[in-house]
């Protein structure tokens, strides 16, 4: 099942970690997403453009969880996400818990 990501409305994810966005001509769309290495392993990540017009980089399980369980607190802070099988690239929504 597909959903778009709230507050990236030119985005869509499924259960199974899949992202597509919109192009010119109104049709969903691979993101191309890229491995970006962190201290704590590499993840996949896409370019995104919020509504606002803000353009950043978003880890893909962390826009399956914004789409899949919610807003984020409403203290500013961004979801902490562990992946389960310690499989950073495994962004399966039932390998996704929040904290």
């Amino acid at each position: 099942m597909w959903k778009v990501v709230p507050g990236y409305s030119r985005y869509r994810v499924n259960e199974e970690g899949d992202i597509h966005e919109l192009d010119s001509n109104g049709e969903w769309k691979s993101c191309k997403v890229y491995e970006k290495p962190t201290s704590v392993g590499t993840y996949l990540v896409c370019h995104t453009l919020d509504d606002n017009g803000k353009y950043k980089p978003r880890g893909v399980h962390q826009l399956v969880c914004l789409t899949f369980r919610g807003s984020p607190p409403a203290d500013g802070r961004r979801y902490e996400v562990n992946h389960i099988d310690a499989n950073k690239h495994n962004n399966k929504l039932d390998n996704l818990e929040v904290s």
